[in-house]
């Protein structure tokens, strides 16, 4: 095929989203059909694309269902030292926040967070820039939707995959941190709350990078929280049982959540049984295990948490069907791609212009596709195809950096970004502006991670 006959599907997308097409999905969905037409895409490509959707809906719909049948609850008191503001907003942004963020995604960490950045006295665009901190884990968001999905695309391990992205969060970590000490300049704390902030952090990635070696994405990132912000709990307020206990019953659902993945996932025994029973799918992919996957363990607990309480189906449709209809358009345009030649053409004809620097293309598509789509999955969809015969060999070191990046520019996603500032009451434009910190820490970080990294 040649080049500008593979440009056809890509130019419709980009028309398409120039129009403002549901957020992107119907630009995504537009292209898939272009393909269709101008090439005779297998027809197997389709039910493949289905495949590789299903399971994640399957973790979006059953998300959604366990925050409305166990929303977060909050407990915040005002306060005025500015070390404790300062603990309390740590722990918001980068523990408490992002375990929400693993368990359901979609932004509902900056969400969670909030009520404590209001009680610490933060407000405007500064209380909003905060709440987008916690998108500093979106790799393990909705229980890692990013690295698995990118592990079905590519066709490669999901424990390597997300192994790969732990390696690549050296670079894009720290920017989240910088950030924090920047919008927190105002508060007086010594030097040395700063250093345990990047010890904490550090804490935070070697419980990945633990985890990682030893169990699937799903189950990593929330419990690398859990594990993490129960220490800092411990080590900041010296609970006794009774507040032990009531914390606990708080947030039950979800320390039940993260047992269960864990444990099914690190003790073959539990495995065992769980992956007991699975489902053919279509070729090249692994068979699903129902009683395994994170989704059949959501919807339970969901409802269990809702004690008889009918769901909602209207309402829980209407929450979840854009994210939704998006997956399944940005998965059906990145497989026809790649089905109909289109990927590899266009890869060719980036090769002849660029030579050994078309590698640098896949952290420039990574953060476009991730600041565009507000997802780490659509990114991986949509580029993966396009930019996976440009990674050598040895392709993991490049999925995982383009999976952490996609996810880092997830913070300045117009979807996640008018959420926040509509909670905050907020005009998104001040949002961005009191981001650009952060913004141009991640471009560098990007670039180091492309230079020294893969």
């Amino acid at each position: 095929m040649s080049t500008a006959l593979a440009i056809v599907p890509v130019a419709v997308f980009v028309l398409a989203a120039s129009r403002g097409l549901a957020h992107l999905a119907g630009a995504a969905l537009a292209g898939a059909a272009a393909a269709l037409i101008v090439a005779g895409v297998p027809p197997a490509a389709i039910p493949r694309a289905l495949w590789i959707a299903l399971p994640m809906c399957a973790v979006i719909f059953a998300g959604v269902m366990l925050r409305e049948a166990a929303p977060p609850k909050v407990e915040v008191q005002r306060q005025t030292d500015p070390r404790a503001v300062h603990r309390r907003l740590f722990v918001a942004c980068f523990l408490l926040g992002p375990f929400f963020e693993c368990a359901v995604g979609f932004g509902i960490g900056a969400m969670f967070a909030l009520p404590f950045i209001f009680a610490a006295r933060r407000e405007g665009a500064n209380a909003a820039a905060l709440a987008m901190l916690t998108q500093c884990l979106v790799p393990w968001g909705a229980l890692a939707l990013g690295p698995m999905g990118s592990a079905d695309i590519a066709g490669v391990s999901a424990l390597a995959v997300g192994k790969a992205t732990v390696d690549a969060l050296i670079f894009t970590l720290p920017p989240f941190l910088l950030a924090f000490w920047w919008l927190v300049r105002d508060l007086d704390v010594p030097w040395t709350q700063r250093l345990a902030d990047a010890l904490w952090l550090a804490a935070l990635w070697f419980a990945l990078d633990f985890l990682g070696e030893r169990a699937p994405p799903d189950a990593v990132g929330i419990a690398a929280c859990a594990v993490v912000a129960a220490l800092r709990l411990l080590w900041d307020e010296r609970p006794d049982r009774a507040t032990i206990a009531r914390v606990a019953g708080a947030y039950g659902p979800y320390i039940a959540l993260t047992a269960v993945l864990v444990s099914s996932r690190l003790v073959p025994e539990i495995g065992a049984i769980t992956k007991a029973w699975t489902i053919p799918t279509a070729e090249g992919l692994p068979d699903f295990a129902p009683f395994h996957h994170a989704a059949f363990w959501l919807t339970l607990l969901a409802f269990v948490a809702a004690r008889g309480r009918g769901p909602d189906w209207a309402g829980l449709w209407a929450q979840s069907k854009r994210a939704l209809f998006a997956t399944c358009a940005f998965v059906l345009f990145g497989e026809m791609l790649a089905q109909g030649g289109f990927a590899e053409a266009l890869v060719r004809g980036f090769e002849s212009l660029a030579g050994d620097a078309a590698i640098a293309v896949v952290p420039l598509l990574g953060a476009l596709g991730g600041a565009g789509t507000g997802s780490a999955l659509a990114a991986s969809a949509v580029n993966l195809p396009l930019t996976l015969p440009l990674m050598g060999e040895d392709k993991l070191p490049a999925i995982g950096a383009h999976v952490a990046i996609a996810a880092a520019f997830t913070a300045f996603s117009p979807g996640r970004v008018a959420l926040v500032a509509g909670l905050a009451k907020l005009e998104p434009g001040a949002v961005y502006r009191a981001l650009a910190p952060l913004a141009l820490a991640l471009v560098l970080a990007a670039t180091l991670l492309f230079v020294f990294g893969v």
